[in-house]
């Protein structure tokens, strides 16, 4: 019997796979419960900015311009100027009676282009400058995110006086705006968040669900705009609350 269990635990010995761990804690499909909760605060992150999209570059450009912004785009061609004081100056041309003047446009775009190629030649042609960031060492580009935060913490160390900068009427829209989301987060629990999620779900599939199957009569019509307006209704409450 002994030898038996020994030929048996021999096998199973063999089955496993070299070097191959049992992980003491268990996890989840996207990490443990540690970094699931990270992932959840980090896509929040989006919450702090205002979101405007545009369907080509064309009507991006022709925004900014209409809104008396100077366009930067960040570039790594010879043509690039490095994101200094002392560099953007000489890049403009600045003489004595100039110096104390800030290197930063009041009104700035930055533009960041894919991490792969960069910056459409429609975005760079546009700019009224290409910058890039002094680096050291070997690499001559960061990951996106990276760049981007560091671009944007050079900016205003370049200008400190633009922190905060805005009027009071921006100032008192983006706190009406932000006090009512704090507001409606403390109404809602996370358990009444996630129901709403759910029924909103649920309405969703009956509503597809009915419009492929069932002939299209006055009373499933009506049915129909009753779950709309339920979906809409409780997508309304979802966003006050996020």
């Amino acid at each position: 019997d002994d030898d038996e269990e020994e030929e048996e635990e021999e096998e199973r010995a063999q089955k496993k796979k070299p070097g191959r761990r049992t992980r003491p804690w268990s996890r989840t499909r996207h990490g443990d419960a540690a970094r699931d909760a990270h992932k959840l605060f980090a896509r929040r992150a989006n919450e702090f900015t205002t979101i405007r999209e545009f369907a080509t570059t064309a009507a991006c450009v022709a925004a900014l311009r209409e809104d008396g912004r100077t366009i930067w785009a960040t570039d790594l061609s010879q043509r690039a100027v490095c994101l200094t004081e002392s560099a953007l100056r000489a890049a403009r041309g600045d003489d004595a009676t100039s110096a104390s003047a800030s290197v930063v446009p009041e009104k700035l775009a930055i533009v960041f282009g894919t991490e792969s190629v960069g910056c459409t030649e429609e975005i760079l042609a546009a700019a009224d400058l290409r910058v890039y960031l002094p680096l050291r060492g070997f690499a001559d580009s960061l990951n996106l995110s990276v760049a981007a935060a560091l671009v944007m913490h050079e900016l205003f160390r370049l200008c400190p006086e633009a922190i905060g900068a805005m009027d009071e009427a921006e100032r008192a829209s983006l706190r009406e705006d932000w006090f009512s989301r704090l507001a409606a987060q403390r109404i809602r629990t996370p358990d009444e968040a996630r129901a709403a999620k759910e029924r909103k779900r649920a309405l969703t599939k009956v509503r597809h669900k009915l419009n492929r199957n069932t002939p299209r009569t006055p009373e499933v019509e009506a049915r129909m705009e009753a779950l709309r307006a339920e979906e809409a209704r409780l997508k309304e409450e979802e966003e006050d609350a996020t």
